[in-house]
């Protein structure tokens, strides 16, 4: 038996599944533990391995775990792509540090990345000579599973009308009852509403299955009892029952008391949230306002984090993440707005959103741009529209103003040749409807 583990540890890639219990459950987890001794060899070192799991008619969440002396992600040290044949491959992804696993201190975990269907291979590359003690990647297939639809009202009023949206339950997302609750959830005053974004794919062809990924994410590579989040909103406006109503989570920098934590699915670091996903926030966020007597426009002290926030705060109000995305967090003045004009119009649309401003109807080149930046929409609606532009710290550094007439595509123009080079945000705003683009300046 010895001499048959010290055979099985020479290959370079050790393939094993997580116990007995993961076996008996149709193999739907597995890992790939990495020979780190060749990886730390060389600056810039590659492996393909073979993903340990059958083929499936579903996506694949994968993750990584490793150990580090000091991982820095923005180095891009790890990187990682699939294949389903060792011919045509997808792009390479880097490995960044999940934000919310940062309190987990004797390891780094990685974000969650999804391989498409079909994928049968994995190639790790390693960019910088930084040292690991021990790399993991870790594969889940959620399967797929009976459609589910929003079919649950829960009717609570307080403070106000606004009763609960309708959400998908853990049994419909889950049907299987593979992804079991909390089993001792403590219960907490909410004081404060938390808006993530998870950082993953802003497109899926099985939003169910992507929470069904979160979940075991958190529970099976985090260690966390159950989803950290109270609630999640797919880009098509669903919403998503995670650790439930007043259940204290673990979203929000270690300091979850007070807090209800929302998050919206899909990466919005460089783009806003459909409209669809965020009239459901807004729903959402109106309700629990109502049903906590808050004012969405307020901010109190928030004595977990012993720090004033809004009560529509965005993680990283919280502590130092990008986390909800940096073309999302500007737009919270509006959020907050638009949920307490929702309220006081009696839990009723103020006016019928339209996503105008997306990737097929604003054009914005060059980006990267040395300075002249143009700026290209093309869409049926008419009005005033602000042009504005923030630095990093979303403090506004130029602004343009022009009138926009009904059914013209029309191109404008900034010159950006006074700025520092960096990175910006613009900000689009045409009759109160508003969206963030990243734009680079060299």
């Amino acid at each position: 038996m010895n001499q048959l583990i010290q055979k099985i540890i020479s290959f370079s890639f050790l393939i094993f599944f997580l116990g007995l219990t993961t076996l008996s459950y149709s193999q739907k987890r597995a890992i790939v533990e990495i020979d780190v001794e060749n990886f730390n060899l060389e600056a810039l070192y590659s492996k393909i391995g073979e993903i340990p799991l059958k083929s499936t008619n579903q996506f694949l969440a994968v993750s990584a775990v490793l150990k580090s002396q000091n991982w820095n992600a923005e180095k891009e040290i790890i990187q990682i792509r699939f294949s389903k044949d060792k011919k045509a491959w997808s792009k390479w992804e880097k490995l960044k540090e999940d934000p919310h696993s940062k309190k987990i201190t004797d390891r780094y975990i990685s974000n969650l990345i999804f391989a498409e269907e079909g994928s049968r291979f994995f190639e790790i590359q390693k960019q910088t000579p930084d040292q690991i003690s021990r790399l993991k990647i870790h594969f889940f297939n959620p399967e797929k599973m009976p459609e589910t639809h929003p079919n649950n009202t829960i009717q609570t009023r307080d403070a106000c009308d606004c009763e609960q949206p309708q959400i998908i339950l853990r049994t419909d997302w889950c049907p299987d009852g593979s992804c079991f609750p909390h089993p001792n959830p403590s219960n907490t005053n909410v004081t404060h509403l938390i808006v993530h974004h998870t950082a993953g794919s802003n497109t899926s062809s099985d939003w169910t299955a992507v929470v069904r990924s979160i979940w075991d994410f958190h529970v099976n590579i985090n260690g966390w009892s159950d989803i950290g989040y109270n609630y999640l909103i797919d880009p098509e406006g669903n919403i998503y029952d995670g650790r439930g109503n007043d259940v204290r989570g673990a979203h929000f920098c270690g300091t979850n008391s007070g807090t209800m934590g929302t998050a919206m699915m899909g990466n919005f670091t460089d783009i806003s949230p459909t409209s669809e996903a965020l009239n459901a926030l807004t729903k959402l966020l109106a309700w629990k306002n109502c049903d906590r007597d808050l004012d969405a426009l307020g901010a109190a002290f928030h004595a977990s984090s012993g720090k004033t926030l809004d009560h529509i705060s965005g993680h990283r109000d919280g502590c130092a993440t990008e986390c909800p995305g940096n073309s999302f967090y500007p737009l919270f003045p509006d959020v907050r707005q638009t949920v307490q004009d929702f309220i006081d119009n009696n839990c009723q649309n103020t006016s019928t959103k339209n996503p105008f401003l997306n990737e097929q109807t604003v054009q914005i080149s060059p980006n990267p741009t040395s300075g002249n930046l143009n700026i290209g929409i093309d869409n049926l609606l008419f009005g005033n529209l602000n042009i504005r532009v923030f630095d990093n710290q979303l403090k506004m550094v130029l602004t343009n103003f022009k009138n926009f007439k009904t059914g013209e595509s029309q191109t404008f123009n900034m010159n950006l040749i006074d700025l520092e080079s960096g990175i910006y945000f613009l900000q689009l705003d045409l009759n109160g409807e508003k969206s963030v683009f990243k734009i680079i300046k060299n």
